[in-house]
């Protein structure tokens, strides 16, 4: 009796279907978060502006330390301890501006920093007025995150509608727990 041996290829997983509904669905209820959030930071800088002209009225001026100056200490100090030293800063500068200018305040698109060289972060390209983040498909979700943060810092850059959904994109990676602390 002779055996004959077969070669059996393993069995293939069945195809999931994408479901093109439900992630629309999902994009939808995102994109309402984004007009929520958008609409939030709005009315925060109506109020802001309420109460740097206020400050304006009342001949109040914002020195450039917070060592030295008790307005400036506490803008600071009043700001959420979330909030990173670098972000405080950013806002504090530019509640300063507002103060002592006539310029209404503006919620900063970015530091100085990220305006210049160091803002090509690893893995987000920038040309002709483009935003690329390349991941590869075998990336692990830390680095897949930490190029979309990359990513989503240049857009604040690019201007007043893009910088409301890039914070509200890098709020998303925080909520769903990637969270950068060297980020900022």
């Amino acid at each position: 009796m002779t055996t004959r041996k077969t070669s059996r290829k393993p069995a293939a997983k069945p195809a999931v279907k994408f479901d093109a509904i439900a992630s629309a669905k999902i994009i939808g209820d995102n994109l309402g978060q984004a007009a929520a959030a958008a609409d939030v930071l709005g009315a925060a800088t109506i109020k802001i502006n309420e109460q740097v002209k206020a400050m304006r009225g009342a001949k109040v001026k914002i020195g450039g330390s917070r060592r030295t100056c008790p307005v400036a200490a506490a803008v600071y100090d009043a700001m959420p301890a979330h909030l990173k030293a670098g972000t405080k800063n950013n806002y504090l500068t530019a509640i300063r501006a507002a103060v002592n200018g006539k310029a209404d305040f503006q919620f900063p698109n970015g530091s100085a920093k990220a305006k210049g060289a160091k803002a090509k972060a690893k893995g987000a390209k920038a040309s002709g007025g483009t935003i690329m983040i390349a991941i590869s498909s075998g990336a692990k979700a830390k680095d897949a995150a930490a190029k979309l943060r990359a990513g989503f810092n240049k857009m604040k850059d690019s201007g007043d509608e893009l910088a409301k959904l890039a914070a509200f994109l890098i709020d998303a990676l925080d909520d769903a727990g990637h969270a950068d602390d060297a980020a900022e």
